[in-house]
């Protein structure tokens, strides 16, 4: 029974960290004991919301606002007890406790679903949100903060910013992030990015001034491509006018993109 119990609470944690937002997107960074500490701790507090729940529920007509009103918990645990075979070898007490405990086991495993969308309730209306995909960015956006490279790239995403993103090949790309990566257990959202580019060329390995080669827009490609993070050297924003006027004046083009 024990074993049992153990096993409960470690699936009850996992499932909160796989449903609640703020604990998925974070999961990739829990590693080795770290990971089942936190699925114990989390399932605890499950197992220990459901019994109380269960308990009050038990117990409703003992609270003095629902004063005579009958107790709801015996019919369910009674009815689940008869079900329990004689063969079990069981006494009636017995087979309540059985059945009691029975029910806090499922109602401890249906409490990550609960606390998930609770939390996108809750989320949504102190936002002011309309779907749980909007709060889902809204999380990611306080776990990029830890990096300004994420901080940039997803900022751009949402606000349809052009960046200029150099590369360690020396490569250059000008365009619009269109994704970034989903998180899994495994990885966060950081991985990759699928960037829309508008113009590419390289940087000089002498002057290092950036040399545009490529006109997208030109060719009629407007396919993403796919950019490990890892690979980009430097991000900026980039502004279009400003381009032009460098142009136009003849300065370099190593002066392309502002912040």
């Amino acid at each position: 029974m024990g074993v049992l119990f153990v096993l409960l609470i470690l699936v009850s944690g996992f499932l909160v960290c796989h449903y609640h937002p703020q604990y998925f997107f974070k999961l990739h960074r829990y590693e080795g004991q770290y990971l089942y500490l936190q699925a114990a701790y989390l399932g605890i507090l499950c197992l220990i919301s459901a019994a109380i729940f269960h308990v009050l529920l038990i117990n409703l007509s003992a609270i003095p606002v629902f004063e005579g009103v009958r107790t709801l918990g015996i019919d369910y645990v009674d009815l689940l007890a008869r079900y329990l075979p004689d063969s079990l070898g069981l006494t009636e007490g017995d087979k309540k406790r059985y059945a009691l405990l029975g029910v806090i086991a499922l109602t401890t495993l249906l409490m990550p679903l609960l606390i998930s969308k609770w939390v996108y309730w809750r989320l949504k209306h102190y936002l002011q949100l309309d779907s749980d995909e909007e709060v889902d960015i809204v999380i990611m956006s306080e776990l990029f903060s830890d990096s300004p490279l994420d901080q940039l790239l997803f900022s751009a995403m949402i606000n349809d910013r052009n960046l200029m993103l150099v590369l360690d090949d020396r490569k250059v790309y000008v365009g619009r992030v269109a994704t970034m990566g989903e998180p899994n257990e495994n990885e966060g959202a950081d991985q990759e990015i699928s960037f829309l580019p508008f113009v590419s060329g390289y940087r000089d390995k002498d002057t290092l001034q950036v040399m545009f080669t490529t006109d997208y827009k030109k060719v009629g490609d407007n396919l993403p491509l796919v950019i490990r993070q890892e690979s980009i050297v430097s991000a900026r924003e980039f502004d279009f006018s400003v381009y032009d006027t460098f142009q136009e004046t003849g300065r370099p083009s190593a002066g392309l993109a502002t912040t």
